[in-house]
């Protein structure tokens, strides 16, 4: 997986390291989770060893019922980005493409976003600090 080992190479080995997922559901407006790639990302940040937190305005109790345990489900985008070393952004909900760079700056460990949706506004983000990666364009 690209991400997955975009975020390995980002930070130097995912053994420990905090990884918040935004989106769980295969797109926005639904709560359905079967076949999202956000699904199979976490399966293998968690082989690699990662810590990891998600995050979904509507498909968390349907992501609990197929992750289990060893996933902590955040109620607020703020909770799920607190201390995280990174953020993976996998469904393109509204509220994630509003996002606030200086709320991420002060949230996050190590501000690095890969953005999976094409969704940020990548220049306003590295302005205020924060390193957006953006899953198939040139970096």
């Amino acid at each position: 997986m690209r991400v997955v080992k975009k975020s390995e190479s980002l930070l130097g080995g995912l053994r420990g390291r905090k990884v918040a997922v935004l989106g769980l559901a295969f797109k926005p407006g639904t709560d359905d989770v079967r076949e999202a790639a956000a699904i199979e990302i976490i399966r293998e940040l968690l082989a690699r060893g990662a810590e990891v937190r998600v995050h979904d305005p509507a498909a968390l109790d349907n992501a609990m019922r197929v992750l289990g345990g060893g996933v902590t489900y955040c109620q607020r985008i703020q909770d799920c980005l607190d201390g995280a070393d990174l953020a993976i952004i996998s469904t393109e909900w509204p509220e994630y493409a509003l996002l606030d760079p200086s709320t991420v700056m002060s949230l996050m460990h190590n501000p690095i976003i890969i953005d999976g949706r094409r969704i940020l506004d990548n220049k306003r983000f590295r302005e205020a600090g924060v390193k957006t990666y953006t899953i198939g364009l040139y970096q």
